[in-house]
């Protein structure tokens, strides 16, 4: 079998010489091109390739990152790619990874992931660093991580000690959705909460609540509903309200647009007027809403640019730079679900 030694014994020149030409390091060794290059030839004639896993420890980069995502992101579906969100986000780190020469991995996390699956992740040098989405990073997780000074950006969650984070303003964009409802005379709101993991989630509730405290609007615990942010669990808990429920509001705000298609699809089904009788908004801007009738007021989460920011943010850390939370600043988009 081939070896470094047998290959530097047969053209006459140390194994270190052999070792820098094959790892790229030619001219940080001095090495002649014509000497480069007749080694390269005999690697190629005896069809040698060096071992990966010692390349890789010889290098200070592996020029690739993790990318770790919730398979369930996107709530009742199965695959995360069919989230709107999910692959937008992915679709903008590859965009940026190519554009600094590295490549991407994609692992999927469920509650029940091991960490020695990410972990070993860094420990094999697989990865140079890590990006995850659409999950709060277990305590455990962050300790290790610190204390073996990994790399890691999370997007969409809330800044931690250590670990650079990308969010949109959502408090801001939330905020300003609700004093626009309520500048075009809507008083009786009633919001459908995500999930109490979601960061984005409880930003835009917070947003929400803040408009109405500033209208002196009073607003009961009662309406708030939940629905996961699940389509489905909109429509139906939509449809299981009194009408006397109904008849006292005036506006339904949703804390993402899949739920906020599940309100409009059930008041349709209930024939109640959007946004004549009830004004509809969401939030995160997914393709979808700007083909409905009526069109969904909402602002755009801006996924593949969050995807975009956090390479950036990741490669900065790579080299040396202080991990840094980012705010990307977005922007309202009203259409007819809201008057």
């Amino acid at each position: 079998m081939l070896s470094l030694a047998k290959i530097a014994n047969e053209l006459g020149v140390s194994k270190g010489t052999v070792s820098l030409v094959l790892n790229g390091k030619a001219k940080e060794g001095r090495i002649s091109e014509k000497q480069e290059t007749r080694i390269k030839n005999y690697c190629r004639a005896v069809h040698y390739m060096p071992n990966i896993h010692a390349r890789r420890l010889n290098s200070k980069f592996v020029h690739n990152v993790g990318i770790l995502l919730d398979q369930y992101t996107g709530i009742g579906l199965e695959n995360p790619f069919d989230d709107y969100n999910t692959a937008q986000i992915v679709g903008g780190i590859a965009l940026a990874a190519d554009r600094a020469d590295y490549r991407f991995s994609i692992q999927i996390y469920t509650p029940g992931t091991s960490e020695r699956k990410v972990f070993d992740w860094f420990r094999d040098r697989e990865i140079d660093g890590l990006i995850y989405y659409g999950f709060k990073m277990p305590e455990f997780w962050v300790r290790v991580f610190l204390e073996e000074h990994r790399h890691v950006v999370g997007i969409g969650i809330a800044g931690i000690p250590g670990i650079a984070s990308v969010n949109i303003n959502n408090l801001e964009l939330a905020r300003e959705q609700a004093r626009r409802l309520i500048a075009g005379g809507r008083r009786k709101f009633l919001y459908f909460k995500g999930t109490e993991i979601s960061y984005p989630g409880e930003e835009r509730f917070r947003g929400f609540k803040a408009a109405l405290d500033e209208a002196g609007i009073f607003f009961p615990d009662t309406n708030i509903l939940g629905a996961k942010f699940s389509e489905e669990a909109a429509f139906q808990t939509v449809m299981q309200l009194e009408s006397r429920q109904l008849d006292l509001t005036d506006a339904i705000i949703c804390a993402n647009d899949y739920m906020a298609i599940g309100v409009l699809r059930a008041l349709k089904s209930r024939t109640i007027s959007v946004p004549d009788r009830i004004a509809v908004a969401g939030a995160d801007n997914i393709a979808l809403g700007l083909h409905l009738i009526p069109a969904l007021s909402t602002y755009d989460n801006l996924p593949a640019e969050q995807g975009r920011k956090a390479f950036e943010l990741l490669l900065q850390t790579l080299n040396d730079a202080a991990p840094e939370n980012t705010t990307i600043p977005s922007r309202l988009i009203w259409r007819d679900s809201a008057g």
